[in-house]
Order: structure tokens, then C-alpha cells, then sequence
């Protein structure tokens, strides 16, 4: 049980919070089956659910749905637009926020065919970068987030964010018109504020705006203490106080260890290497530094000593970002210490490793 009276985002995925047959639901995998475990997330004691990607995409190999083939139609194996509405409606009625993580910074193949609506180079790390100063690129990404304000979402996570700060020329914008103008909706903005090209903008967000900012710097600075790394003491009380170098208030701040993005919090404290060979890409995707330990052996292991100081690091991690200033972020299963056996970036694996385990929570 969370502390009830902390803005808790819980970040999950559609598909993986239910698909498991250990979660005995109707409508497994779906908006429906969501709605059917709101008890639980009430009384987990988070405030708001964050979807990943709910936008209609190519799902032949995709599990995690970051390549977005329309911006206003949802993927259809989730669930209709009305039992998305439903969703919202019910989580409404408990007490919960709806955020969604969208990606307005590339597109999968075959969604647009004008050139000048893309960049030519690769900012996104997926190929077909879309160019925020073009004119339809802007009407199109204020209309879908209008459409789904209209559905009653509360608030965004926007992928990569710092790709719709570029101007045509590349170089970032201070601001961008587009984040002027997404700046004016009456909704949460949360931004991813970096791309796959370098440009790291953690902190300039709430510069422009209502804006808040994944903090991957609290993530890492709180990951290293734990781990024991000499010399964090300073940026440790830093992170605690809610990175005031970064953000003049502290709620600016998206606090989080762990994301879907990254080893699991289980992981972290049982890796010290990424193991990704079965996403087949030669273990070469994926983060190689994760500033995480394994505390003696290398993945699963019965050992009583190493499992209880795990559990101990575990715990340590839990208290310290909700103790911490700034808005708190969990990832879906950390709170029982799921597993992904060390791979660190499962975007393509749609298998039951990936999904939460409903039967480990009495465990």
C-alpha cells in the first residue's frame, strides 16, 4: 500500500497489466479488463494510470506500440473507443487520473507520404522523424490531443518531446511554437526531455510552460547511492530535495527509478549486465549502463543471504522516491518484484515474461 496521500503515477501497459491468466479477468488485455482491477489500484494508493501507447500500431513484432500508425484511432485488440471511454468514466469515478503516453516524434511506415513532414535526419532513433514546423505535422498533433482531451484524458507523457523542439534547421527553439501552443491545454504535460540525437533538455520544459519533466537524473543519481557508488552524498540530497537546480518547483519533477524503459526494479538489484540476445539484435540494444548491481550472483538465485539484502535494496528504493519532493512514478509490477530475466529493453516481446504476474502478489 502506497501512501495515499502522494500523487502516485502508475505507469503500465494495456495489454501486459491483464493478459496473464493469473489475473482472472473477463477482458484480459484490454481497456475492459482494466477497468475490472480499479479495486486493486485504488487500493494500491496510486492517483493516476499511465498508459503506455494506446494508438492504433504494426503489432506484427511490436509489443510496447512506440511506432504509431494514426493519431486519433485506438489499437483495436485494447478495446473500442467507448470501452476506452468507460475506462476513463470508471477511473474517474474511483478518484484516478488518466494520463497517456503519446508519440507525436516519428511514425511507423506508411503514415504520410509528403517529405517536407519529416526530417531528414534520424532525431528519433526510429527513421521517419516528423518535422514539428511543418504546418500539418502542428495541426495534426493539436488536434489528436484536443480529440483526446475530449475524452476525457487528463494528462500526456510526450516521447522523445525534445524532437518537437528542433526548427528546420535542427537546433532547438526557445521556445518552439508548437510547445507554445500545446503549452495552452488545460491538461498535465509531461515531458521525455531528450532524443535518440543528443539534445538533452532536462530542466528547460517548465521554462515554456505548465510543463513536467521525467527527472532521469533522480533516477540515476538515486540508483548509484543505493548501489554504494562513493561521493553521491551531495547529488543524493539534491535528488531528495527535489532537484532545485533543475526545477524552481518541485512538482516539476517526475520522480522515478524505474520506467518501462530499463531494467525492472527486481533487476536492478539482481543484474549487472543487460541481457537482451532474445530480442535479436546481438545484445546490442538496449542501455549498458544501469548503474545496478547484482549483489553477488549474476540473475535468479536461492541464496538467503543474497535474496534478503535484494529485498532490502528493493525496499530502500520504494521509500526513497516516495520520501523524495516532486510527483512520484511507479512501473507496473515493481511492487511485487517482477522479472524480466534481465532483458532491459522487452519492446518486442509480447510473451507472458512481459506481463504481470497476478499470482505473485500474495507471494
Amino acid at each position: 500500500m502506497l501512501n495515499d496521500k502522494i500523487m502516485v503515477i502508475y505507469e503500465m501497459h494495456v495489454r501486459g497489466f491483464t493478459a496473464d491468466p493469473s489475473s482472472k479477468v473477463k477482458h484480459p488485455g484490454t481497456f475492459l479488463g482494466i477497468v475490472e482491477k480499479i479495486p486493486y489500484l485504488v487500493g494500491l494508493g496510486v492517483k493516476v494510470v499511465e498508459l503506455m501507447p494506446v494508438f492504433l500500431f504494426n503489432n506484427r513484432r511490436n509489443y510496447w506500440g512506440y511506432t504509431p500508425l494514426s493519431f486519433f484511432d485506438l489499437h483495436p485488440p485494447y478495446g473500442t473507443l467507448q470501452e476506452f471511454r468507460t475506462l476513463v468514466e470508471e477511473l474517474h469515478a474511483a478518484g484516478l487520473r488518466l494520463y497517456l503516453d503519446v508519440v507525436y516524434n516519428h511514425v511507423g511506415r506508411g503514415v504520410f507520404h509528403d517529405a517536407k513532414m519529416f526530417f531528414p535526419k534520424n532525431y528519433s532513433g526510429c527513421d521517419r522523424t516528423l518535422n514539428p514546423n511543418h504546418p500539418r505535422v502542428q495541426e495534426l498533433i493539436l488536434q489528436s490531443l484536443e480529440h483526446w482531451i475530449g475524452q476525457g484524458v487528463d494528462g500526456f507523457r510526450f516521447d522523445l518531446a525534445s524532437v518537437l523542439t528542433r526548427g528546420e534547421d535542427g537546433q532547438p527553439l526557445d521556445p518552439h511554437p508548437l510547445i507554445a501552443k500545446i503549452s495552452t491545454l488545460p491538461v498535465t504535460l509531461i515531458a521525455e526531455a531528450w532524443d535518440a540525437q543528443g539534445l538533452y533538455q532536462l530542466g528547460q520544459f517548465p521554462k515554456w510552460g505548465p510543463w513536467k519533466e521525467w527527472n532521469g537524473r533522480f533516477r540515476d543519481t538515486i540508483r548509484r547511492y543505493v548501489r554504494g557508488d562513493p561521493g553521491m552524498e551531495a547529488d543524493f540530497a539534491n535528488a531528495m530535495a527535489g532537484s532545485p537546480e533543475l526545477y524552481s518547483n518541485p512538482s516539476s519533477s517526475i520522480n522515478f527509478v524505474t520506467c518501462h524503459d530499463g531494467f525492472t526494479l527486481r533487476d536492478l538489484v539482481s543484474y549487472n549486465k543487460k541481457h537482451n540476445l532474445a530480442n535479436g539484435e546481438g545484445n546490442r540494444d538496449g542501455a549498458s549502463e544501469n548503474f545496478s548491481c547484482n549483489y553477488g550472483v549474476e540473475g535468479e538465485t536461492k541464496d538467503p543471504a543474497i535474496c534478503a539484502i535484494r529485498e532490502e535494496k528493493m525496499a530502500q528504493f520504494r521509500h526513497l522516491l516516495l520520501s523524495a519532493k516532486g510527483i512520484p512514478m511507479v512501473r507496473m509490477g515493481d511492487e511485487y518484484g517482477h522479472t524480466n530475466y534481465g532483458n532491459n529493453n522487452p519492446w518486442c516481446q509480447n510473451k507472458p515474461f512481459n506481463f504481470f504476474q497476478w499470482h505473485r502478489l500474495s507471494h
